[in-house]
């Protein structure tokens, strides 16, 4: 079962039942981070994104978080 944690016009980061996904759209690849350390660390991006009701200031704030991902 896979539920979206956040989603912008770029990027969309999905919980698993084990590990997270962060996928970019555009090319559909995607980054797979396992329990521990980099899911947490990756779950509080998503928080943090989430907190910005713009969705303009959402983009910029996933482009600058994620991005480097990539």
């Amino acid at each position: 079962m896979a539920v979206t944690l956040t989603e912008t016009v770029d990027y969309a980061i999905i919980s698993l039942r084990v590990g997270v996904i962060l996928r970019r759209k555009r090319d559909k690849r995607e980054v797979y981070f396992q329990p521990g350390d980099a899911e947490a660390g990756i779950r509080e991006i998503a928080d943090a994104i989430n907190e910005h009701g713009d969705d303009r200031l959402k983009a910029h704030c996933a482009h600058v978080a994620l991005s480097d991902y990539f």
